[in-house]
């Protein structure tokens, strides 16, 4: 089973100054002892929550590193300026962490802190951790809502519908597939967008297990040489065709030039420009429920790269919302 850890809110010190930071409104929330509070009416919430777990990475053969993912991402963030926030509320409400080999323990205790944290009237921001933090917060997302219509866009160079392992078990290239199957027990459509997919990092049977999900395919290099273009008309019918969208961001969806921490690095990825309208869009849609972002390994990032655009896809996420 997996371990819960309160942030150390020492963490969240920053410039001193008058200005809108996080650092000056996030509250750090022990889930074990005092508990998260009930979303105040007439505000908007958000509670961060990290997964701290890269077993799924070493399971698929990758480069771990990520299980620190959530401490960059929350210094990379305290700093960041965000405006016309009075009347919203900020919590930190910890992180799970993987003990040893349990990948499928700290999923299950993922999804109940998710599924607490929906019931409870805030937003999650889940900050990781290998991809494997997909199932897990599924788990959540299906503990808190019917999920009868639910989409899931994925950000991201890889499906991660790769089979599961010997013994049924799970890594960061299955998420997917296992929320697949899991839908399919409860005859329930398998909604699935993944943009930013590379040829060259999915293999023919990869293609061919999306086209026999119906999984709607954006590639990198459409958005490389379309812009927005490229997916602009399959995100609008993809959100109007369901009730509910779980956004989850792999950054090694970018280009290595600006995102060389991750486990698997992409040299023809796409930029940070090409996503900014798709959080727009999908928050303006008010159907988007939950978010994540995965694949934040500390020891590859150069120059903190990586956690800094991590940083900033969440602060302009939330700042989307008081537009």
């Amino acid at each position: 089973m997996g371990s819960y850890q309160k942030t150390d809110a020492t963490l969240w010190t920053g410039r001193k100054d008058k200005g809108d930071r996080f650092f000056n409104k996030v509250k750090v929330i022990d889930l074990l002892k005092e508990g998260l509070p009930e979303s105040p009416k007439g505000r908007t919430s958000f509670a961060l929550l990290g997964f701290c777990s890269d077993e799924g990475v070493r399971r698929n053969q990758g480069r771990v590193g990520a299980k620190e993912g959530p401490h960059a991402l929350r210094k990379a963030l305290r700093n960041k300026c965000f405006h016309n926030f009075s009347d919203v509320e900020l919590y930190d409400c910890g992180d799970v962490i993987c003990e040893g080999d349990d990948l499928e323990g700290v999923q299950k205790l993922l999804g109940e802190k998710v599924a607490l944290i929906i019931k409870k009237g805030h937003f999650p921001i889940v900050l990781g951790g290998g991809h494997s933090i997909s199932w897990g917060h599924y788990q959540g997302l299906e503990k808190a809502k019917s999920c009868e219509s639910l989409g899931i866009i994925n950000i991201d160079a890889h499906y991660d519908l790769r089979p599961l392992l010997e013994g049924g078990k799970g890594s960061s290239g299955t998420p997917f597939l296992q929320i697949a199957e899991r839908r399919k027990e409860q005859n329930q459509p398998f909604h699935y967008l993944c943009l930013g997919v590379q040829e060259s990092a999915n293999t023919t049977p990869l293609f061919e297990t999306a086209k026999d999900l119906g999984v709607k395919t954006i590639l990198a290099t459409d958005i490389l040489s379309s812009g927005t273009v490229a997916y602009e008309q399959v995100v609008s019918s993809f959100i109007e065709s369901c009730q509910e969208v779980y956004l989850t961001l792999c950054l090694d969806a970018f280009s290595f030039s600006v995102a060389p921490g991750v486990s698997a690095p992409s040299p023809f990825g796409i930029m940070p420009a090409h996503v900014i309208d798709l959080l727009d869009e999908l928050v303006a849609s008010e159907k988007l429920v939950s978010f994540d972002i995965a694949e934040m390994a500390p020891n590859f990032d150069e120059g903190g790269k990586t956690a800094s655009l991590g940083a900033e896809v969440v602060t302009r996420l939330i700042q989307a919302f008081r537009k």
